[in-house]
């Protein structure tokens, strides 16, 4: 009989429950030191002990192998005892039934009692949990069986049976894909039934029908194919053609309509003359029983397993074959949903590489829906492109302008999906991608103006940190892109040929932003205007010179945006602390040369003082005093400032695998006076004499740009 072992906490004063409600931890499942119980006082202990301070965090380990328990004491500081003898730290010791352990001391009162006591075998042959019901002839059983009604010679038998069951159990769950399950159950099949002349083994495709051909080998078979799968194995005459094999309707309307098993006498086989044309009269003739089972695992039905025989079977062939079946279909379901997770993983991978996260995951639940031949929505269609790559391309090798690429569309397109944004395609240095156009997205038209800007900064210190890590340089000055967004209406859906369909929105206002960015230059985000009136509020800028776009009939007035307060919590106010800028500047100490910078943030202490965030190329000097001369090409009207250095961090040192993506919180890190974090390669700078521009600056801006011309613009 079955022995289980339990162990007792039987006294424990120093707890603050009594003895009685202290766990009784069955050692069954522990079956290894991987799975140990562990004592202790942490919380993540089995048994925890949590006001006996004698007792260390993580003091011993109790585990079970096969039929004897071993415990181990974990270097304790007061020492592990058992039956008053102390534990050497780190060695194994046999526990046994009726033996005390104790911990902390040698007759402490925290003491642990392992107890053994054999269990009655009881039989379940009723599978009702697998789906299954009892059917006639001859399968109708107890309930529950007595190990004492047992014969001598029919306990040999059930141990026989029980160890094949075990031994079939143990193969299936060691094998490492579906063909190996499917022929180790064909294996055990042929050894439990000696006198079945051939098995079959179906699985239904996922749409519950048959495969279209049976095989003899399975082994090629890797995941739970669509197309379902059968296989034969024959004992003897391999001349036998599995194509020429058929399935019962009879058979196979009972197995799977009424999902029960059941087996057929040599009389009833003759009605089955679908059999007799298959196998010939000659192999016919030898068979006097057909026996099948389904594969059923909760509501699912998997397939059948059907065995062929020269002897009559009985009942208990039934059972267990059912029993067999069973455990196969349990394997095989677990195959199954481990592929299907692995396929939706994959789906969910190449969504999430042009969708944001939160739009892969509706487009996959199936609360989101891309339609066929489009739909139309109002949307914000947001471009970008390096300015020059073509020239600047032309001096690297191809290997180098593709790693480049790589590494500037990482670090872009996360950017996008940050943001809430899909990217519809990449193309050449291009980016094109659109906000709004899939579910309800709040403050779609923001975020897509927040993703730009931060693009912008994170540009900045690509082109400072990129060269270092990826052991090429950049053409002088930098890479530089220009972006460009327009909202409007535009048609989205699944649109292409019988060969190559793609999710994309097509419209006027595509072909309007794309002729956006192509007028923005480095460092610039240019925005129509139904872009700007969806952003005002949160947002500063400068109104444009009418700008002429090739092949656009009616050209929008643009704005270039220099600052939004990116969206937060709907209660969140908008405040000029919390504006995200992008303002190019010189900043110079003394007569040292001057390094090109750009400011991320901006906060006023009282009407003259305010505090800067800069990013800078490298460590600025602790209190020294600077000037910051403004390099915004849209105006000239910012008037040079003069502060104290307050704060400073180096830029970053980064492994060549190593990828950091700026995020806007990084960018105006260091304006609250008691934040101890500052992102690196960031300066914080404080100015005094504010000039009027900066006393008087807040979200809701719109001021007139210096450009007098489009022609000004510089790309």
């Amino acid at each position: 009989m079955p022995t289980k072992y339990e162990l007792v906490v039987i006294r424990d004063s120093d707890s603050d429950q009594p003895s009685s409600t202290l766990p009784r931890i069955d050692l069954k499942p522990h079956v290894n030191k991987e799975n140990a119980v562990l004592l202790g006082r942490e919380e993540r202990c089995t048994i925890m002990f949590t006001t006996d301070s004698r007792i260390s965090r993580q003091h011993c380990i109790v585990w079970r192998e096969k039929n004897k328990v071993l415990v181990k004491d974990l270097r304790s500081l007061n020492k592990t005892f058992l039956n008053g003898a102390q534990l050497q730290p780190d060695r194994e010791y046999a526990f046994l039934p009726g033996q005390i352990l104790t911990l902390g001391a040698a007759s402490g009162p925290t003491k642990v009692k392992l107890e053994a006591f054999e269990t009655d075998l009881k039989i379940v042959p009723s599978l009702a949990s697998y789906g299954f019901q009892d059917e006639k002839p001859g399968c109708v059983l107890d309930a529950t069986l007595s190990i004492n009604d047992f014969t001598a010679e029919d306990k040999a038998v059930l141990q026989a049976r029980l160890k094949w069951l075990f031994e079939a159990s143990h193969a299936m769950t060691t094998a490492r894909n579906l063909g190996d399950i499917v022929e180790i159950c064909l294996d055990q099949i042929m050894s439990a039934f000696p006198n079945a002349c051939h098995a079959l083994m179906v699985l239904y495709s996922r749409n519950g029908d048959l495969p279209k051909m049976i095989k003899r080998n399975a082994r090629q078979e890797i995941n739970y194919s669509p197309e379902g799968l059968a296989c034969a194995r024959f004992r003897n005459n391999e001349s036998w053609d599995t194509r020429e094999l058929k399935l019962s309707r009879t058979i196979l309307n009972r197995v799977k309509n009424e999902k029960i098993a059941f087996w057929i006498n040599a009389k009833d086989l003759k009605t089955l003359t679908s059999f007799k044309s298959a196998l010939g009269a000659e192999s016919f003739n030898q068979i006097n029983a057909v026996m099948a089972a389904p594969m059923i695992s909760g509501d699912k039905n998997l397939g059948m397993i059907q065995i062929f025989s020269y002897k009559i079977f009985t009942d208990e062939d039934v059972n267990i074959l059912r029993l067999l079946s069973a455990q196969t279909g349990l394997i095989v379901r677990n195959i199954e949903l481990a592929f299907t997770a692995l396929e939706e993983q994959q789906r969910r991978a190449n969504l999430q590489r042009f969708f944001a996260p939160s739009i892969a995951e509706g487009l996959l639940n199936g609360t989101l829906h891309a339609k066929l031949g489009g739909e139309l929505r109002t949307g914000t269609i947001f471009y970008s492109d390096i300015c020059g790559f073509t020239r600047l391309s032309a001096d690297m090798r191809p290997e180098d302008v593709v790693g480049l690429l790589n590494r500037y569309f990482s670090v872009m397109q996360q950017l996008v999906f940050r943001r809430g944004g899909s990217v519809d395609k990449c193309a050449g240095d291009q980016i094109m991608a659109f906000w709004g156009v899939l579910g309800d997205q709040a403050d779609y038209t923001a975020n897509a103006v927040a993703a730009g800007l931060e693009m912008q900064i994170a540009l900045y210190e690509f082109n400072r940190d990129e060269p270092a890590r990826a052991g090429f340089s950049l053409p002088p000055g930098g890479l530089g892109h220009g972006i460009g967004l327009h909202t409007g209406k535009v048609c989205a859906g699944n649109i292409g040929g019988s060969q190559k369909i793609e999710f994309t929105v097509i419209g006027d206002v595509v072909n309007v932003a794309n002729r956006i960015e192509s007028a923005a230059g480095h460092g610039q985000v240019f925005v129509s205007e139904s872009t700007w009136n969806e952003i005002a509020p949160r947002s500063f800028g400068f109104r444009l010179p009418p700008v002429s776009m090739r092949n656009v009939r009616h050209c929008p007035p643009l704005i270039a945006i220099r600052g939004i307060v990116p969206p937060g919590p709907a209660s969140a106010a908008i405040c000029v602390e919390d504006m995200l800028l992008n303002l190019p500047c010189e900043v110079q100490i003394g007569d040292a040369p001057p390094v090109e910078a750009l400011v991320t943030g901006f906060t006023r202490k009282d009407s003259t003082q305010g505090i800067f965030i800069i990013q800078t190329p490298c460590a600025l000097t602790l209190d020294a005093t600077c000037s910051i001369e403004w390099k915004i090409p849209e105006t000239r009207s910012f008037a040079p400032l003069k502060g104290k250095i307050l704060r400073s961090e180096a830029p970053p040192k980064l492994d060549a695998e190593e990828s950091t993506i700026p995020l806007a919180s990084d960018a105006r890190c260091g304006l609250a006076h008691d934040e101890p974090r500052l992102a690196p390669g960031t300066a914080v700078v404080h100015v005094n004499d504010l000039p009027p521009e900066w006393i008087a600056f807040a979200p809701n801006t719109l001021m007139d740009s210096a450009y007098t011309s489009e022609h000004e613009i510089i790309r």
